[in-house]
């Protein structure tokens, strides 16, 4: 007789029951979205990498709309943290070698190169509107101004991943 008195109802067992298992189906259902999640991210990274290396081996390599169109593309991915951090501080080290970026009182902070000035460009002028983000991020309100130093000199790279981790953060805060 105790036996039967120590037994719970049925419908508390199946209650436990459900419990377990919807905390396991949740469990995996957040499994499944970082997954889903992460594979979303190396997608578009490739994407971007494949239209990238299109634009680089073309025999007359300039900056163009194909180009400012990826970087608007890219810009949104950072912003949106869709890519890496690390992934998209690297890409933003590249992007510095190929368009002017502007500190305060508009000094030039990567003239290490023949970068192009992407507001001189003819296409520019009649797409602005288009490129908010870009010019967002070419003209960017940093507290100090860090200039890279020449190809050759020995703190260019350290300057050039100091700028392209202050252009991350500063492509976050783009309000749309």
């Amino acid at each position: 007789m105790i036996y039967l008195i120590d037994i719970h109802p049925w419908y508390e067992v199946g209650a436990d029951i459900a419990t377990m298992i919807s905390a396991l189906a949740i469990v995996f259902l957040i499994i499944e979205y970082n997954a889903s999640k992460n594979t979303r991210n190396i997608q578009l990274m490739h994407r971007c990498i494949d239209i990238f290396r299109e634009w680089f081996n073309k025999p007359n390599q300039k900056v163009d709309i194909p180009y400012l169109e990826l970087l608007n593309e890219e810009f949104f991915y950072f912003q949106k943290r869709l890519i890496q951090k690390n992934v998209a501080i690297e890409w933003i080290e590249g992007i510095l070698d190929f368009i002017q970026v502007h500190g305060n009182s508009g000094v030039l902070l990567n003239g290490y190169y023949n970068q192009t000035n992407i507001e001189s460009l003819a296409e520019w002028e009649n797409r602005k509107v288009f490129f908010a983000r870009i010019r967002y991020f070419i003209y960017p309100k940093l507290q100090r101004n860090i200039i890279i130093p020449g190809i050759n000199e020995k703190s260019h790279a350290k300057k050039k991943r100091e700028l392209a981790k202050a252009l991350y953060k500063h492509i976050k805060t783009y309000p749309y």
